[in-house]
């Protein structure tokens, strides 16, 4: 019965966000119509426009769809969805960019997309707020959990729990209504759910309890209803996303990166690639008077190929111009005891760079090439800098992380300092990133990005 609330609930939100979005689509369309002058209005018609509608909408029932499939706690997904409204949106945005860019859309109005940017903020927030706590009261959607608690006499987070008080949800109305301890009262289970009403029983993992605890879910499996286990007491606190998965009759509870379970990593991939086209023919431009100037400054190929490690390690071939004298590899040996850096080979004033290689390291004009490895899905524009394979083996254990995300050709650690960054500090600050990411971070990196090229600050 729950269960079935439950995906009742999930239509509902969808529903809700489907209807904000087409409330906020047409008040932008009459708003933008009735504020220009009448003789223009004609542009403003739905044959134009009516497309563009009805493509936003299916993207927001896409994306809820995915993303409430992730999200079984519908308490965690409405807390979420109040936070990330401004990032459901932002991808909504990025999509119709991405839509007038593709089939080259009859829509002239470039204001009536920041009208529909705002008004949906708005209504996706109100639907959030007001309609769907309100709508959930008057058609009788609220699930009243009655919880039975299931632990060891002496156990904190029982007593935790006990004592918690639950958040307004539109949703659930959850009460406690009894605590028990296996050792004394776990024989009555099943008539204290029955005579109580229990729809909802959470079990406290205790080794000493293990069969009981495997029994008591049984049971309620068996009674059809809802049971968990307190997960702190089984593993420590992590903020990883956990998942039930499962291969033939055996099942795992998996912990995955949060960056591995958004959507928004697929649009952020792809407007990658969307933009790498885009900038193509300026980069084709700008790399022709860089190519003349490398062959004019020394001999040696224009460009520089090296293996990288990629995402979850995987190795590919990395894109630059060259800006150092062939027999740089070679050299490398000998100025090893210069290098002051804890992992990556760095020297402040390296001899081996050529006079044209410092003026093209200094505004980043050496990482043309890498919208090569962007377009063949290997990098992205923004994200961890890619390391060589012989400085994995100088990788602490926490370093390994920075590798769950496709490598970068501009990072946080480029926009706080460069290579006057230390190692330690760098890494910190890619699993920062990893761990926060967003499209709206992405874009204040690419902002403060600019003025650190052209200052040319902390690159050698």
């Amino acid at each position: 019965m729950i269960n079935e609330r439950i995906r009742t609930i999930k239509l509902l939100i969808i529903t809700s966000d489907v209807l904000a979005t087409l409330i906020a689509y047409m008040s932008a369309f009459f708003l933008r119509k009735y504020t220009m002058s009448a003789d223009l209005r004609y542009i403003m018609n739905f044959n134009n426009y009516g497309l563009l509608a009805l493509t936003s909408l299916l993207f927001i029932i896409i994306y809820d769809t995915i993303d409430l499939s992730n999200s079984e706690n519908i308490t965690f997904y409405i807390t979420k969805k109040r936070t990330n409204m401004f990032q459901q949106s932002s991808i909504l945005f990025l999509f119709i960019t991405l839509y007038l860019y593709f089939v080259r859309s009859l829509i002239q109005s470039r204001l009536f997309l920041v009208y529909f940017f705002f008004l949906l903020n708005t209504f996706l927030l109100f639907a959030k707020i007001f309609f769907i706590p309100w709508l959930a009261k008057s058609i009788g959607m609220r699930i009243n959990r009655r919880i039975l608690l299931v632990g060891s006499s002496d156990d904190d987070t029982i007593d935790e729990i006990s004592s918690t008080n639950f958040p307004f949800n539109p949703f659930f109305s959850q009460k406690i209504i009894e605590t028990i301890s296996y050792k004394r009262d776990f024989k009555n289970l099943p008539k204290i759910i029955k005579t109580k009403n229990i729809n909802w029983v959470i079990f406290s993992y205790d080794p000493l309890f293990n069969n009981m605890l495997s029994q008591g879910i049984k049971f309620c499996e068996e009674m059809g209803i809802s049971s968990s286990v307190v997960l702190k007491t089984i593993f420590p606190d992590t903020e990883s996303i956990m998942d039930i998965e499962k291969i033939n009759d055996v099942s795992f509870l998996s912990f995955s990166p949060k960056i591995s379970h958004k959507i928004s990593i697929a649009v952020k991939y792809l407007l990658d690639e969307v933009i790498a086209v885009a900038v193509s023919p300026i980069l084709m431009i700008a790399a022709v008077p860089i190519i003349l100037l490398i062959k004019i400054d020394s001999k040696g190929p224009i460009f520089f190929r090296q293996k990288r490690l990629g995402m979850n390690g995987k190795l590919f071939t990395i894109y630059k111009f060259r800006t150092m004298y062939v027999d740089a590899e070679q050299r490398k040996r000998e100025l090893k005891n210069y290098n002051s850096n804890k992992v990556i080979f760095k020297l402040k004033n390296d001899p081996r760079i050529t006079r044209i290689g410092k003026i093209l390291r200094r505004y980043s004009l050496d990482e043309i090439p890498q919208f090569i490895n962007v377009l063949r899905g290997e990098m992205s524009i923004i994200g961890p800098r890619p390391h060589l394979y012989n400085e994995y083996s100088e990788y602490e254990f926490w370093h390994v992380r920075r590798l769950s995300m496709r490598p970068g050709i501009a990072c946080l650690w480029q926009v706080e300092g460069r290579s006057d960054i230390d190692f330690d500090s760098g890494v910190k600050m890619d699993l920062f990133y990893i761990d926060n990411w967003s499209i709206l971070l992405d874009l204040k990196i690419a902002l403060r990005l600019i003025p650190v090229i052209i200052t040319g600050k902390g690159a050698y």
